[in-house]
């Protein structure tokens, strides 16, 4: 988990302790993109569009989730702008329908 957030950490995550309680946050001007290194050999991706809803309501992020695996080595931050971009795109989509 330790290796997990350091690569977040130089993606430009930020983490938040609260009690027992991590989060990794990454902001845009339009888009808040949550992190979940919980998994086994990768780390998942949820963007929601701003401003961010209540809690119970969506802007579609939860089908836009995307994840780079644990052995991936070579531009990390490459990849990861990549597959942000694209659930970018998927999600101003659906928002704009």
């Amino acid at each position: 988990m330790e290796w997990a957030e350091q690569r977040l950490v130089e993606l430009g995550f930020r983490v938040q302790l609260d009690g027992k309680v991590r989060s990794y946050t990454a902001e845009t001007d339009d888009m808040m993109v949550y992190a979940d290194p919980r998994e086994s050999k990768q780390i998942t991706f949820c963007p929601f569009k701003k401003p961010l809803l209540k809690s119970g309501k969506t802007r579609w992020g939860y089908r836009n989730t995307f994840f780079i695996l644990d052995s991936w080595k070579n531009d990390i931050k490459g990849k990861y702008e990549k597959r942000l971009a694209e659930a970018k795109s998927r999600l101003f989509a659906v928002s704009n329908k």
